[in-house]
This record gives structure tokens, sequence and C-alpha cells, in this order.
């Protein structure tokens, strides 16, 4: 993660190469996949995060071993939020289909320091409450505060669950997580995801003034 774009730009055309050579392959699979959200989360063009996402979704559909495969369903799972974050309200049908993924990936929580339970809690607080789509800002929290308490040396854990405690009214908690946050964001370990997480904790800390 700490790798400059350019050298991600590179890392996915080579994935993209790899699993051409061999769509079935796991390993060529789940590598473009991670390499296709890589590539797309920070672009701004929303085809283009459309067209990467799509790639990359489909490369770990093509190699899970089943309905239980749960690094294959979290790869599935954030590249469909990249695209879904790119398309907007187009493609709210798929929301029930991100989250199916999401719980599937629950199953090993320790992916990416607790990446499956903040992907589906950040999913609950940013999306539609029913009868539109399954919003559900308590779910979103329990499952942040988990995600946050045991896994807490990833910066998005305490991001997230800064945002779903700023929802909730609590701003005293979201201070404690922004703050954590802004420690843990280094740029010798995340890059330039490091500058880009601060940033987010800034833009949400100044909601609390």
């Amino acid at each position: 993660m700490a790798a400059p774009q350019s050298e991600r730009d590179a890392g996915h055309a080579d994935a993209i190469r790899a699993q051409q050579a061999a769509p079935r392959d796991r390993s060529a699979g789940l590598a473009l996949a991670r390499c296709a959200h890589l590539r797309a989360d920070p672009e701004t063009d929303a085809a283009r995060v459309v067209a990467v996402t799509e790639k990359g979704a489909e490369a770990a559909r093509l190699v899970s071993s089943g309905p239980d495969d749960a690094e294959a369903a979290y790869l599935q799972a954030i590249n469909l939020g990249l695209y879904l974050r790119a398309k907007g309200l187009v493609a709210i049908g798929r929301l029930s289909e991100m989250m199916a993924l999401l719980k599937t990936a629950g199953a090993k929580p320790d992916i990416d320091q607790g990446g499956p339970l903040r992907a589906l809690g950040l999913l609950y607080i940013k999306a539609p409450a029913w009868p539109v789509g399954p919003g559900d800002l308590d779910a979103g929290l329990d499952l942040l505060k988990q995600a946050a308490s045991k896994y807490p040396e990833h910066p998005l854990n305490h991001l997230f669950y800064a945002e779903a405690l700023i929802e909730a009214g609590d701003h005293a908690n979201a201070r404690i997580e922004l703050d954590q946050t802004r420690a843990l964001s280094a740029a010798d370990r995340y890059g330039d995801w490091a500058a880009r997480w601060k940033k987010e904790a800034d833009q949400l800390a100044a909601r609390l003034r």
C-alpha cells in the first residue's frame, strides 16, 4: 500500500496480464482483484473506476472456491463498493449483493486488519435506510467499534468509526477516533494514503466545530 501511484498502476497492468494468461488461477485472480481496488480507489474518473472494478470483481469471482470463500468474497465486495460509489443511485439495487459478500467475508475478519468489519460497517452507515436500502446506523456502529477495538493499528478502522460516531451524535468519542486516525496514518507505512486519510480526518473534525 505504501507504493506510489505509478507503481500501483504498473502492478495493476502486470496483474491484468497474469490473470489473462491464467483466468482460473487463484493467486492471479485474487492479485488482480486487489490491484484493481488499489488502482481505482484514488481515481476521480467515474467511468475508469467502473471499468477497473468490474474486472477486479470478476477476477475474484472466477477463482472463488464457492459461497463460503471469504477472501474472494471480500475482494469482490470492495471492488463492488467502489463501483457503486462511482455509479451512484443507478446501481443501488446491487447493495444487497455487496452486503451478502461482506457477510461471507466476515468469517475471516482479520483480512486487511478488520477489512470485512469496516467495509460492512461503512456500508450500513452510508446506505439509505429501509425501505430503500440496508442502512442501519446501530449495526454500523457495532461493527466499526469491533474493527477499531480488535484491529487498532489500522487507521481506517478509527476513521470509519469516527464517522459513525458523528452520525450518532457522539462527538467526544469521535474526536478520540480521529486523533487515532491521524496518529496511525504514517507515510512510511501507508504511502500517499496516509495524507489522504489525515485529510479525511480533518474534514470530519470540521463537522464537530
